[in-house]
């Protein structure tokens, strides 16, 4: 297993193996599918922590997802936020297609392993799927979300994305701790993210895409 990103700023690793079997629903077939996680602690100065995640969604499934990205800024489904914490440019799925009902499951299905890697027993909240338009950057900050766990994963077909338009972690001061490369179907699980700086330190260039899915959970 290669570590997808760029550490600068380290006090260990640990490799963990998450067997995840895939319970799928909405007439999606089940299949066994392991992911690898990648546990990675830096130095956060609240003590969170960050967890890299690889081949996360069984191929069924991360196809039906990536067809919702799919010709995205010509579908109503796709709206642009003005609420959003960020500059416009961000576009969050509001449609009602059966694959959403599939990714709950999995979650649901699935808490069991989330509370094992967590190391806490959590709660699956909901989750967004997010069409980043060229142009769009995320400058450092903090979630105003207050959710205790959240897990990030890049999606999209390869040739619209770019390694750089990953996650940066930060410190305050905007000097880098770990950033995440952008891989499909990899990303990232994080512990307190209304508390940990982060940002996305490039501006995605014309002929790219950002797709992703952010799933959130609390503490029981």
């Amino acid at each position: 297993m290669w570590l997808h990103g760029q550490l600068t700023d380290q006090k260990y690793l640990i490799l963990v193996q998450w067997p995840v079997p895939m319970m799928i629903g909405a007439g999606f077939a089940a299949t066994n599918h392991n992911m690898l996680d990648v546990t990675v602690r830096s130095e956060f100065a609240n003590g969170g922590r960050l967890w890299l995640v690889d081949n996360v969604f069984d191929p069924i499934l991360l196809s039906q997802v990536n067809k919702l990205f799919v010709n995205a800024e010509n579908n109503t489904d796709w709206q642009n936020i003005p609420e959003f914490a960020h500059r416009p440019g961000r576009l969050v799925y509001r449609g009602n297609h059966p694959v959403l009902t599939a990714i709950d499951t999995w979650a649901r299905a699935n808490i069991n392993e989330f509370n094992r890697i967590f190391m806490a027993n959590v709660k699956f909240l909901n989750f967004d799927l997010w069409y980043d338009l060229p142009g769009y950057v995320v400058s450092n900050h903090k979630d105003g979300d207050q959710n205790r766990y959240a897990m990030q994963v890049y999606l999209g077909e390869p040739t619209l994305t770019w390694q750089m338009l990953g996650t940066c972690f930060n410190r305050e001061n905007n000097n880098p701790l770990f950033e995440v490369h952008y891989r499909t179907n990899s990303g990232y699980m994080i512990e307190r993210p209304d508390l940990i700086w982060h940002s996305v330190n490039h501006s995605i260039p014309e002929k790219y895409r950002r797709m992703h899915i952010y799933l959130r959970f609390s503490a029981e």
